[in-house]
């Protein structure tokens, strides 16, 4: 009743398409590349226009696969650790550049393409100090891991400046840390694609209001989703009781908790958790709604900034298990 539905958006952009001879993994990565890519542009958010700023980009394959849509469009790659076989790499050969952390090279007569990397926490970012050559931004994310997601949407309220350099946090403000902030207009989109929900923090969750008012939950509640959002990950093939040795390592029989893996082991499976719920189809639905009450928090946290915001599954379970994209997008005006 909290969520709703949510409808499943599976199309893929013409223009980034897997590699049928590519390896299980590489398809998977390049499937969810493609719908995020395609939810873009259903919401009229590829532009050459628009400034892309990827969070927690790592190699930065998702804004790779933005710039084979819109090769002039300038790139932002945010991350706070230092990568190898980055897209930046393959961005510098194609346009003939030579080295530096940014690059710009001319790809026709009238096509012009830059990009850079920003190395900061996103817990410390400031969007307002990036150079987007006074371009609208759109803001996007794959697989940005449990409480970074929060901190990557608290960045926003960086974009105007807050009226207070250091305003602290105000328990009873942070309820709700979006409402009261002027429209974000700097930043025309958000796109984000959820994991690792068991990584989140009560702390800097953004969406405190959300779980308290409306749903009647606290602290004590959201910790336990966590825990339960874990679960989310054991597909019901996966026949095994977690709390066993390879279940705690976040290992599963199914090929689905790949990427979770990637980024966060799984947490230690509670006896009482267990005792409470023996049922590994149930676990799993539960774990599903877990996380999706925790998303859905988040889009409110975006209305209150002025999009309008929606909730969808992206790509198929069998792609990934973390199938959830935020997406929000500035109103006509």
């Amino acid at each position: 009743a909290f969520v709703g539905d949510i409808q499943d958006k599976f199309q893929l952009s013409p223009e980034v398409t897997p590699d049928p001879n590519s390896s299980g993994k590489h398809m998977k990565h390049r499937t969810q590349q493609s719908s995020i890519v395609s939810s873009l542009a259903r919401r009229d958010l590829l532009q050459d226009s628009l400034v892309f700023v990827e969070w927690g980009a790592g190699r930065g394959m998702l804004g790779l696969a933005i710039h084979s849509v819109l090769p002039s469009a300038p790139l932002i790659f945010v991350e706070r650790s230092g990568v190898r076989n980055k897209a930046d790499a393959a961005l510098r050969r194609e346009k003939g550049a030579t080295d530096g952390a940014v690059a710009s090279a001319t790809t026709s007569a009238n096509e012009q393409t830059t990009f850079s990397r920003a190395r900061v926490d996103i817990r410390h970012l400031n969007l307002a100090g990036l150079d987007t050559q006074g371009k609208p931004m759109v803001a996007v994310a794959k697989h940005l891991c449990g409480v970074a997601t929060d901190l990557a949407l608290r960045s926003l309220l960086t974009c105007p400046p807050r009226p207070d350099k250091n305003p602290g946090r105000d328990a009873r403000v942070d309820r709700w840390p979006s409402r009261g902030y002027p429209p974000c207009t700097a930043v025309r989109g958000v796109c984000i694609a959820t994991c690792c929900h068991h990584c989140c923090s009560w702390q800097d969750f953004t969406a405190k209001g959300f779980f308290e008012e409306d749903l009647g939950l606290g602290q004590d509640d959201f910790r336990r989703m966590q825990r339960w959002s874990s679960w989310a990950c054991n597909h019901p093939s996966d026949t095994r009781v977690p709390g066993d040795a390879a279940a705690n390592k976040g290992v599963t029989a199914a090929a689905s908790a790949e990427e979770e893996v990637e980024h966060h082991s799984l947490p230690k499976a509670k006896p009482a958790d267990i005792a409470g719920c023996r049922d590994v189809e149930t676990r799993y639905r539960i774990g599903r709604m877990c996380k999706r009450l925790f998303d859905m928090g988040r889009v409110h946290y975006l209305r209150n900034l002025g999009f309008e915001a929606e909730l969808i599954h992206y790509c198929p379970v069998d792609i990934s298990p973390e199938n959830a994209l935020i997406l929000a997008w500035r109103p006509p005006a």
